[in-house]
């Protein structure tokens, strides 16, 4: 985010300070005539300065409003006026016999207002200026005001543009996770068959929240899933030749009551979480062919999965 100040030295002085600490870039210019040019986020002006009159201002004001509509400041002497076509919602207006800490604090509290950051991030997002819609949805995300806003729904569609952008998101995750509640976060991603992600929001419900039962009842169900999923893709390794006979196993609590051989029963009590299936084919009293099919049974009914 970039500002552009026209300004005597007192206010510009305390505004280039306080804008920087904010992480906002902040150029100086000599001329009115250079504002149009340059096209700033933010825009602090002064009239009357040094030759330059109110006229001088606006002629490039109503040029740069035109194109763009970045938050502008304009410090004027007490007796001028401005025209109501003038006042819009980008545009804040101080007295010039305001001190410059107080033409700060309008500006940064303009700066902050959410409809002001949640427009301006759009506009960047349309234009695929990614970067600085990032920065202005992040300064609203990261505000108290924003939960009634859509920043969150726009920072979660965007995420991946901003992602591909090259920009570094983790601030990103780390906020939408503060700030989503996380039983309607987690039972979202749950329906769209993100198991890890929605377990890592569930896992975080407090025991006091309303909804904790239900979310407990949703992590079971995901855990099941889960335990289904590594099911199948053991099963598809085996059929692909392509699993490691290096994993180790361990028999699951309450499985099923299934009806065993001797040989699979046996097969069942060698498995302790502990020694790899090749060395558990080596003393298993069954051929190559009856192993994987014992083995795929012990799968299937759930008996046994891949240690984590």
């Amino acid at each position: 985010m970039k500002a552009v100040l026209f300004c005597n030295q007192v206010f510009a002085h305390t505004m280039e300070k306080a804008l920087q600490s904010e992480g906002i870039e902040v150029e100086e210019i000599k001329s009115p005539d250079q504002i149009p040019e340059i096209k700033p986020d933010i825009l602090v002006v002064q009239f009357p300065l040094g030759e330059f009159s109110r006229g001088d201002i606006f002629v490039n004001l109503e040029k740069l409003w035109d194109q763009a509509s970045p938050l502008t400041l304009i410090i004027k002497p007490p007796q001028e006026r401005i025209r109501k076509r003038d006042l819009k919602e980008n545009v804040v207006v101080i007295d010039d016999t305001s001190s410059p800490e107080e033409a700060v604090k309008n500006l940064l509290d303009a700066l902050k207002v959410p409809d002001y950051l949640l427009s301006r991030g759009l506009e960047a997002y349309a234009e695929r200026n990614y970067p600085l819609a990032y920065e202005y949805w992040m300064r609203l995300a990261r505000d108290e005001r924003a939960r009634g806003t859509k920043v969150y729904e726009y920072l979660k569609i965007a995420r991946k543009e901003f992602e591909g952008a090259g920009l570094d998101i983790s601030a990103l995750d780390r906020v939408l996770e503060e700030r989503l509640d996380p039983f309607r976060e987690g039972t979202r991603l749950y329906s769209e068959g993100k198991l890890n992600e929605a377990l890592k929001f569930l896992r975080k419900i407090p025991k006091d929240h309303p909804e904790f039962v239900r979310a407990m009842a949703v992590i079971e169900n995901i855990k099941e899933e889960m335990e289904l999923e590594d099911v199948e893709e053991v099963l598809e390794e085996i059929e692909g030749e392509t699993f490691s006979e290096e994993d180790a196993f361990v028999r699951v609590e309450d499985s099923p009551k299934i009806d065993l051989t001797p040989k699979e029963a046996f097969l069942l009590s060698l498995i302790d979480g502990e020694t790899p299936v090749r060395d558990i084919e080596k003393v298993a009293p069954m051929g190559r062919e009856e192993f994987v099919q014992s083995f795929k049974k012990l799968l299937k009914y759930g008996l046994i999965r891949r240690k984590e």
